[in-house]
Formats: structure tokens, sequence, C-alpha cells
């Protein structure tokens, strides 16, 4: 799993290479989208086979930063608010996102790098459970199997333009390991 929160103006041809290398044996790779102003979507989130990650609220809304051009699949995830761990060592800012509690620190963080560690936990979940119930989630394969199953638990998205992941989708149903199973073993069920 390779999550990248950083993009760059043009394909770089050794990157590009490297990227292809990591995907050709099995790697999964979740991109950031840029921040709304760059235009058009930078690299490596509209390089092909890279999932492309947006930022969301809890409830699927679009956070307004998501670029609405570039790339034609384009996935979100919770982005926005998302409670991060924080110590700010020796340097004391008038942060208002940063709050002190009980003798925790943290903070709240919001955007699409945020939105890309949380995507890159949920293929990793996917990943780890494609492993223990059908030995997928090795070789070359992945990114057709993940695509899948991304397709799948943003169905309810169908049509908008970044599709929300919502892992809860396929785990709360009653029969979870057969659909999953059917997902991986057919054809793709959603049409953008």
């Amino acid at each position: 799993m390779l999550s990248i929160s950083w993009g760059m103006n043009g394909t770089h041809p050794l990157i590009a290479e490297a990227l292809d290398r990591a995907i050709n044996n099995g790697v999964i790779i979740v991109a950031a989208a840029p921040n709304k102003t760059y235009s058009p979507m930078t690299f490596p989130a509209n390089y092909n086979r890279v999932f492309c990650i947006g930022s969301a609220y809890g409830d699927g809304r679009l956070a307004g930063s998501n670029p609405s051009n570039g790339k034609e699949e384009k996935f979100c995830a919770l982005g926005q608010g998302v409670r991060i761990p924080w110590t700010s060592g020796s340097i004391q800012t008038p942060d208002k996102n940063r709050l002190v509690g009980g003798g925790e620190n943290y903070r709240y963080d919001a955007g699409t790098s945020t939105a890309t560690a949380v995507a890159a936990g949920i293929a990793s979940l996917f990943v780890d459970y494609m492993r223990q119930i059908m030995d997928y989630g090795r070789g070359p394969q992945n990114y057709e199997y993940m695509r899948k199953l991304f397709l799948e638990m943003s169905k309810h998205a169908s049509g908008q333009e970044y599709r929300f992941l919502a892992p809860w989708s396929l785990f709360q149903q009653k029969e979870y390991k057969r659909i999953i199973k059917r997902i991986l073993s057919d054809g793709i069920y959603c049409i953008f």
C-alpha cells in the first residue's frame, strides 16, 4: 500500500516508471487530489491505475477544496474534521484546531491528504480481508480487485463527481462474505 499526498505538474518519467513497477507487483496506490486551484489534475493523482482521492465529510458531502477537473474516476473518503494526535514540541502556536484535554493532545485535520490516509486504511483493510477469505490481494491484479470493491462500496454515490467510500455498506449486509466474493469473482457492477 502506498499513499501519496503531494502533486506535481506534468508526468515525471522516473516516478511514472517506479509507479508502474509497483503497480505491476501488486502495490495499491492512492494519491491525494490536489487543491481546487490546481488545473488540470496533478501527477500522480491523474495517473493510470492510481486511485485519486478527494476529501469529504462523514456524511459523504464533498469538501469544497476538491478539484472538479481531471481524472474521470475519482473517489473520496472522510477527510474533514478528522481528529489526530498532535504534539507541538517546544513551539507553542495559537492554533485554534489544537485542543488539550485530559493529558491528550490532538487537533482536527482536513483535506485530501487526510482523506488519502483514510482511503489507504480502507484499502489495507480489504487487502487483508481478501487474503483471509480468497487468497486474493496478491500480485498485479490488486488494482482491479480494489477498484471493484471501491465501486461497490461507493455505489450509493454513483453519478457524483467523487464517489464516497463507505466500507460499512459492504460489512453491514447480512451475507457480506458471499457478496465480497461475488464482487471479486464477477465483473464490475457499477458503471459511471
